[in-house]
């Protein structure tokens, strides 16, 4: 992968905005661990649920299989 002069200084700067918002990246980290626990106690117990993420799943398949179908 090649990236130009002005994708390396977007990058760069991109990098420094982040930096600047000081965030606690271990409490991100177990925020998103407790999430991720939660919804996978809600997909085990709750058929509905379970039925209505596999739907939404199963758009983005789709979507990504017509995009893909487009580009070959």
């Amino acid at each position: 992968m090649n990236l130009t002069d002005d994708q390396i200084d977007s990058l760069m700067e991109l990098l420094k905005r982040i930096k600047s918002l000081n965030i606690d990246w271990s409490s991100l980290a177990n925020q998103m661990a407790d999430i991720h626990q939660n919804f996978q106690e809600v997909m085990a117990n709750d058929p509905e649920a379970r039925s209505l993420w596999d739907k939404i799943v199963g758009f983005f398949k789709q979507i990504g299989q017509i995009i893909s179908q487009l580009l070959s």
